[in-house]
């Protein structure tokens, strides 16, 4: 995250390519809770959280079973 924030073009543009294939990925939201727990830069990593929930709710909820929903509201 702080490359995405500080670094240069080129690391940045390298974050972002990655930080989007994260918040993409169809399982991510499962990691949630653990990026939250373990993250060193509190804001930046709940930003990247919010952003994962917020892909998987706009795009999945729908789809998920009962018990992922159910997990997802819990985290």
């Amino acid at each position: 995250m702080q490359c995405h924030l500080s670094g240069d073009q080129s690391q940045r543009k390298l974050a972002h390519e990655v930080l989007t294939q994260v918040r993409t990925h169809p399982d991510s939201w499962f990691a949630v809770d653990t990026i939250l727990a373990t993250s060193h830069s509190s804001s930046a990593m709940l930003e990247l959280a919010l952003n994962v929930l917020e892909n998987v709710i706009s795009t999945r909820w729908m789809v998920l079973t009962d018990s992922q929903q159910l997990r997802g509201s819990l985290v």
